[in-house]
């Protein structure tokens, strides 16, 4: 969606409202999409006609999110149908104090108010927040996870405000709220938008003066077991490289591939004919390259 979105220079929103368009997305992911942004819009409508309870209350009340909730039938789902009362009984106050107040008012305040702030630090317990809201405070030990290129760093691709510089700022601030002791982890692949993403390691980790680091990976103890990631690359490196006339035939949008210097990668389009043929193939980490497949030398999972 972001490659459509910038390529035909509409925004995302407008992109969700042309997903059938995005040929690289799945029929049922885009049946979803589609859905969403229809919800959306009525609401966006609704939002400048009801007041703020109100509001909350008709779309809690479409997304059935109470019959869901009781239908899980767990401990958690009893959890979950507390928190959602919890906060229906607030917004419902807020608007009765403030009835001409939109929905971003409330969400200001929301947003400036945090359990964090009445922490009994002397609890034997573990605290799970964001860094955003971590300034301020220290704790003898910390865990800090997600550290990948495309998350943390978080990638413009996503978030176009978003820049090294202020990231490494973010990064300082985490790293610096452990007193004695701090653990980086990092994911060899996650679940990304509907879809595994196989990604490096942060370049934060790989900054740090290497004497101040302890590694130790966590894969020893699958007992030998290969990840996905290792079997399809394994799978590749049995594959012997065909000429370019035979990738011709083999090569089209979908195709998983394989390049010794960018990894992993899907073809996203073919264009051209004979020896001026290209080829652009998403690589690990969102990395997009386009390719002149007569001198490309990939290797392609028939």
């Amino acid at each position: 969606m972001i490659t459509f979105s910038k390529k035909h220079e509409v925004t995302l929103f407008e992109t969700m409202g042309r997903v059938f368009e995005v040929i690289d997305i799945k029929e049922r992911i885009q049946k979803n999409v589609k859905n969403f942004k229809i919800l959306l819009d009525k609401y966006i409508i609704l939002k400048d006609k009801l007041s703020v309870g109100e509001l909350t209350h008709a779309l809690v009340a479409e997304l059935e999110l109470q019959r869901l909730f009781n239908e899980e039938t767990t401990h958690e789902s009893l959890d979950k149908i507390d928190s959602l009362n919890d906060f229906l009984v607030s917004i419902s106050e807020f608007s009765k104090k403030h009835p001409e107040a939109a929905i971003e008012e409330y969400l200001r305040i929301v947003n400036l108010m945090t359990d964090l702030d009445g922490i009994d630090e002397s609890e034997n317990v573990i605290k799970l927040m964001t860094v955003h809201s971590s300034k301020g405070m220290e704790f003898p030990v910390v865990f800090v996870s997600g550290l990948e290129e495309q998350l943390f760093p978080l990638s413009t691709k996503f978030s176009p405000e978003a820049t090294i510089e202020e990231e490494r700022r973010l990064f300082y601030v985490a790293v610096t709220r452990a007193k004695k002791k701090i653990f980086l982890s990092h994911a060899r692949a996650r679940y990304r938008f509907g879809e595994v993403a196989y990604e490096n390691r942060s370049m934060f980790i790989n900054e740090i003066v290497s004497a101040l680091l302890k590694e130790e990976d966590a894969s020893q103890n699958r007992k030998g077991r290969k990840t996905k990631k290792e079997k399809i690359i394994q799978k590749f490196q049995s594959i012997g490289y065909v000429d370019w006339e035979q990738q011709k035939a083999l090569i089209k949008q979908g195709s998983r591939v394989f390049h010794e210097q960018f990894g992993l990668g899907k073809v996203i389009s073919v264009v051209g004919n004979g020896d001026n043929q290209k080829v652009t193939v998403v690589f690990d980490g969102n990395n997009m390259k386009q390719l002149m497949l007569k001198f490309a030398k990939l290797k392609v999972q028939n």
